[in-house]
């Protein structure tokens, strides 16, 4: 499906799409303190069920990715999608810190995943590579300060949450920027 100049086409539509909502709705989590933890929890969930369609969406379609890049989306993108919908589903029935903790954990996983996509992928630029690896450890450690301080602060906890959004909403529009068909 991405094989061919249309498909790529649709390749770099879904990064962007993807990368501009992550950036939009992690901003609004941020700006808009109004909302209830609740609200903010299925702001966060939609965005990792997105993250996790895109993830399996690419790793099924994407012909031209390593077979370890194809299996690692595949697995990440089959892992999110089920603990982005049970986030959606309970975020007004389970408590917002076990909620946080599955947010993250899923964080977690997509930081490693892009740490190891970064590492296997030589076509793409060292800097680039390096700055897929500074994203993914960011979004590890974002993720385990938030596991481990689920029930403290949470607005800096939501601040931590957005900013991984936000980079991984950035790291896939640069994606769309150095990806050539």
């Amino acid at each position: 499906m991405f094989q061919s100049k249309e498909g790529f086409s649709r390749l770099k539509s879904l990064n962007i799409a993807v990368g501009t909502i992550f950036v939009v709705l992690a901003t609004v989590a941020v700006i808009d303190s109004a909302l209830v933890a609740n609200a903010i929890l299925v702001i966060f969930g939609v965005s990792l069920l997105i993250l996790g369609i895109a993830r399996l969406t690419i790793g099924i379609y994407w012909e031209e990715q390593t077979p370890l890049g194809k299996k690692l989306r595949i697995f990440t993108g089959s892992i999110i999608i089920p603990i982005a919908i049970t986030i959606i589903a309970t975020a007004y029935i389970i408590s917002s810190t076990i909620l946080l903790i599955l947010l993250a954990a899923a964080l977690i996983l997509n930081g490693i995943v892009r740490i190891i996509i970064a590492i296997i992928n030589k076509d793409f630029p060292n800097w680039f590579r390096i700055s897929f690896i500074v994203i993914g450890l960011i979004t590890i450690a974002f993720s385990i300060v938030t596991i481990i301080y689920a029930h403290y602060g949470y607005f800096t906890i939501i601040i931590l949450l957005s900013l991984i959004f936000i980079f991984s909403g950035f790291a896939r529009i640069m994606f769309v920027a150095l990806t050539k068909p």
